[in-house]
């Protein structure tokens, strides 16, 4: 997978439980920062129609396949990685009422998901990777990169003295978690 488009590789780093890898996906949504939600399938981008959650459980929803073939021994009881990607921590702002950063120093937009129409599956006790293939419609056309996903350009970058206060802050409020004992 190595090289090709939106690849992921998921280490369950538990023996008992396989590792997965893929590449290439068949859709893919994508939410800006702004929360415009943008879904890619068949070769075509289309803008969704709804807030950044509700596009990302009908995508998800969307994505739903059971597996073409029966699944080997080792991955009864596992759940398939169909659709993988990550949800930013700026996508709570559209759970509760939060203020937005007031600097973006990622660049990165809040949610990108992938849906894949085959994953591989480490399989340990034979040492080798298993295909797992989707049952859906498939698609000859390629990925497209997302441009401005991750771009310097895309955000302001604070003044150093804001990052050491952030930090700073950041740093004493954990202090005060930790003596409170509300985390270890």
């Amino acid at each position: 997978h190595a090289g090709r488009p939106y690849a992921f590789f998921l280490d369950r780093a538990d023996l008992r439980v396989p590792s997965f890898a893929g590449s290439a996906p068949s859709s893919i949504l994508w939410i800006d920062r702004g929360g415009t939600a943008r879904v890619w399938r068949r070769g075509k981008w289309r803008t969704a129609d709804s807030d950044p959650l509700q596009a990302i459980s009908k995508f998800v929803a969307d994505g739903e396949a059971e597996p073409k073939t029966a699944l080997p021994p080792f991955l009864n009881r596992t759940i398939l990685p169909r659709t993988v990607g990550y949800l930013s921590y700026d996508i709570g702002r559209w759970i509760e009422r939060v203020a937005a950063p007031r600097y973006d120093t990622l660049g990165l937009g809040l949610a990108l998901l992938c849906s894949y129409d085959s994953v591989d599956a480490w399989d340990d006790e034979n040492a080798r990777p298993v295909r797992v293939d989707f049952n859906v419609a498939t698609s000859d056309t390629p990925a497209p990169r997302i441009r401005g996903a991750v771009s310097v350009a895309n955000f302001e970058t604070p003044p150093p003295e804001v990052l050491l206060a952030a930090y700073r802050s950041g740093f004493e409020r954990i202090k005060q978690a930790i003596a409170a004992g509300e985390v270890y």
